[in-house]
């Protein structure tokens, strides 16, 4: 199965990021960028769009129709509440946090300001956010198994071939590890830059409620009516919400940089 695990690797650097001839090369020529965004990106754009969909969310294309407004205990009144979109009543509620390195400048929430935002909903409803020292855990475990395999060849070679006798009847040629050991290293980086350059193939603002307590914490809505017909499906009606104290919003990038790199790696 790891070959088909490369293959599709590769394929989707290609579509995200590739230059029409690389498309070219896949068969995928003359697809449109929003058939790529729809099936492997995260972000919303002015052709890409999420609705609730039976129980689950749906990556869809068009400008369907969903309201989302957020609700929060008014500072004035105790019992009273304001509601608004999310950018007309947060900036007293919410700042805004990582990722490192992301939208420094505000670019990015300039850019979500300057349009009106259709909702990430996939980012938001129903996630569970574990520790970062969980994925931490798993980075670390997987580059040990990683490295636990080229030590296990390169001893079954050097010092215990006669121990690991191969099906012509010998052992191990002494040229088995340095091959071995290339072409890890070359899957492990080709694997790397096709997640870089479709992890970067999006900007991410992350958002995070200064409340801490949670009976006066804000809650997020998304109001989806029924009826609308999109391609040869017809979405239902719907309504979501959030009490998440972290929300995401997700953009498309500037892919120009990002396709150079594509183009280099893959080559």
């Amino acid at each position: 199965m790891a070959p088909l695990g490369l293959l599709t690797a590769v394929v989707s650097a290609i579509r995200v990021c590739g230059t029409p001839s690389m498309r070219a090369f896949i068969g995928r020529a003359q697809e449109s960028p929003g058939t790529a965004e729809v099936e492997l990106l995260s972000c919303t754009s002015e052709t890409t769009a999420e609705l609730f969909n039976e129980g689950g969310i749906a990556r869809v294309f068009g400008e369907p129709r969903i309201l989302e407004i957020m609700v929060k205990p008014s500072d004035a009144d105790p019992k009273g509440l304001v509601v608004g979109s999310f950018d007309d009543v947060r900036f007293d509620a919410w700042i805004e946090t990582g990722p490192l390195g992301r939208d420094r400048d505000g670019l990015v929430e300039a850019d979500l300001l300057s349009r009106y935002h259709r909702p990430n909903l996939s980012l938001n409803v129903g996630i569970t956010r574990l520790p970062i020292a969980v994925t931490y855990a798993a980075a670390v475990m997987g580059i040990a198994l990683q490295i636990g395999m080229l030590l296990f060849a390169a001893l079954t070679v050097y010092s215990y071939s006669n121990s690991f006798i191969t099906t012509s009847g010998r052992p191990a040629d002494v040229y088995a590890f340095p091959m071995t050991f290339i072409g890890t290293v070359l899957v492990c980086t080709g694997m790397f830059l096709c997640a870089f350059v479709i992890e970067k193939s999006t900007d991410e603002v992350h958002y995070k409620q200064l409340q801490v307590d949670k009976k006066k914490l804000c809650r997020i809505y998304w109001v989806q009516p029924g009826g609308q017909s999109i391609g040869d499906q017809v979405f239902g009606s719907s309504i979501g919400y959030s009490e998440n104290p972290y929300y995401i919003r997700s953009i498309k990038a500037d892919s120009q940089g990002l396709r150079e790199v594509a183009t280099l790696g893959l080559q």
